[in-house]
């Protein structure tokens, strides 16, 4: 059987998630708290938490550590 193609930025993913929230993901994936996140990202606690609820939307999961452990298997993050 032939593979999916993978969009243009080798996303398997419906709805991709954005360079943000790539950088939101790995923040949180070395422990980063919302608030150092924000912090990092010079961006509002509420902003963190909007990315975070976009990122388990398009992942399909519920917590961090899901979102987390799905972004390694799909290769988004380390």
């Amino acid at each position: 059987s032939v593979a999916p193609a993978l969009p243009i930025n080798n996303q398997p993913l419906i709805d991709p998630v954005s360079d943000r929230e790539l950088e939101v993901l790995r923040l949180i994936a070395q422990g980063a708290t919302n608030q150092e996140t924000a912090l990092a990202l010079h961006i509002a606690v509420g902003t963190v938490k909007n990315h975070l609820k976009n990122i388990y939307r398009k992942l399909d999961v519920h917590n961090r550590t899901q979102a987390i452990a799905h972004s390694r298997e799909l290769r988004l993050i380390d």
